[in-house]
């Protein structure tokens, strides 16, 4: 992937903050992705591009590179669990006989069905979504440049003459 250097303005507050954070390229590339999924409403990009074989009940297969959040709007869960819920639908087939997969999955006692089990395994496995509802991104100024002082004006500020 080519690298695009940007400049940002922070203040002394977001700065602190920034020191704190591991990989801060990276975090701000991850929070303008979610944003733009935002804005471009919550479809999923593999129905957009028509890989329905990829689509399972009501998931489409998760991936770390794209981000889908009709499917999966707490985030991914972890490929471990994704496999064991393939392997729920795929021993009952979609049917939701209960008993059935509470024989075979008997923590499942604790949800009405697989997707809601995977659901709550996108939620544990992923940190605190970044709620941009209420975020102001608009209005934020450029910073002015100083007039340049002249050659004379320098050399009078040199000197301390006024």
């Amino acid at each position: 992937m080519t690298s695009i250097i940007k400049s940002i303005s922070l203040d002394v507050k977001t700065a602190m903050i920034a020191k704190r954070v591991p990989n801060f390229s990276r975090f701000v590339r991850e929070c303008l992705m979610r944003w733009e999924a935002i804005q471009r409403s919550p479809d999923c990009p593999v129905e957009r591009l028509g890989h329905t074989g990829a689509i399972h009940g009501n998931h489409c297969t998760p991936s770390p590179t794209r981000i889908c959040l009709k499917h999966w709007p707490n985030g991914t869960p972890r490929m471990e669990d994704w496999r064991e819920f393939r392997s729920m639908v795929e021993f009952d087939g979609f049917h939701q006989d209960r008993d059935r997969l509470l024989q075979a999955w008997d923590f499942l006692a604790d949800f009405n069905s697989p997707e809601e089990w995977l659901q709550h395994r996108a939620e544990i496995t992923n940190h605190v979504q970044i709620d941009f509802e209420d975020m102001i991104i608009e209005g934020n100024a450029k910073p002015k440049k100083r007039p340049k002082k002249g050659i004379i004006a320098r050399i009078k500020g040199r000197l301390g003459a006024k």
